[in-house]
């Protein structure tokens, strides 16, 4: 179980060497590219596409599903941060042919991938899949999707996840297709985080506390130029406007 210690921002160093990563791997699309060939992606949602704040905030309530999901229905108004890959996640069909998102998110938490994908300006329509971690275990979803790209001898498959297992998983399901793992590869992003564990447990008490309808809340002020600080909007009535919207 991770403890505050391991929750600290990220180092200009650590960010860098990310954003490195990702040049890396655009370079190694392109390259498939040009070679005639094509490319589909696998995206972890958390830590990836996503800040890993809400992994973090999982965790912090020591993995007690009801509050966490408590904690994510008042949080439905909130804008998910984008994580390192965003961009390239963007750039599904002028480099990438295709992408599937394979997460450990499920029910009520769930919801807010579709947020996410519904503010990227057609971005939702790029997905092939969303597996979701309570319809089976992440190596399941890997080997679905790798099944149906069997026969495409032209299709190259990267994953990119941020926890080592999971990459490890990967890598179990593409060699039990021996015909596939040539073309198969994953990359372990790091974690790259834009506040400490203290903002954690601030956010953490802010939500779950709030006993009014729905308001800002912030978090943290803006610390010098480029920190636009860090707002919330919590609810507390999630279950009557998903009843509303989808009243017909």
């Amino acid at each position: 179980m991770m403890n505050l210690v391991e929750i600290k921002k990220s180092t200009i160093r650590e960010i860098r060497e990310t954003e490195r990563l990702v040049s890396q791997t655009e370079n190694l699309i392109k390259s498939i590219r040009e070679g005639g060939e094509k490319v589909h992606l696998i995206w972890d949602f958390d830590g990836v596409l996503t800040s890993p704040r809400d992994d973090d905030v999982f965790f912090m309530l020591n993995g007690k599903t009801e509050k966490y999901y408590e904690y994510e229905m008042r949080m439905i108004k909130t804008p998910l941060e984008n994580g390192p890959w965003a961009e390239l996640f963007d750039s599904c069909g002028r480099l990438q042919e295709s992408q599937d998102i394979v997460t450990a998110r499920s029910t009520v938490a769930a919801l807010r991938v579709f947020s996410w994908l519904s503010a990227r300006d057609n971005r939702l329509s790029s997905v092939q899949w969303m597996l979701f971690i309570g319809h089976q275990s992440k190596i399941g979803s890997y080997g679905i999707i790798l099944d149906h790209f069997r026969g495409a001898k032209d299709t190259h498959i990267v994953c990119v996840d941020d926890s080592p297992r999971h990459c490890s998983d990967f890598r179990d399901a593409a060699n039990a297709r021996p015909d596939m793992a040539k073309r198969c590869r994953d990359i372990c992003s790091p974690k790259i985080r834009t506040y400490d564990a203290s903002e954690i447990t601030e956010e953490i008490n802010a939500v779950m506390s709030f006993s009014g309808r729905t308001r800002k809340i912030t978090v943290r002020k803006p610390q010098g130029d480029g920190d636009s600080g860090r707002v919330i909007r919590v609810t507390r009535n999630f279950e009557k406007m998903i009843t509303d919207r989808f009243r017909t």
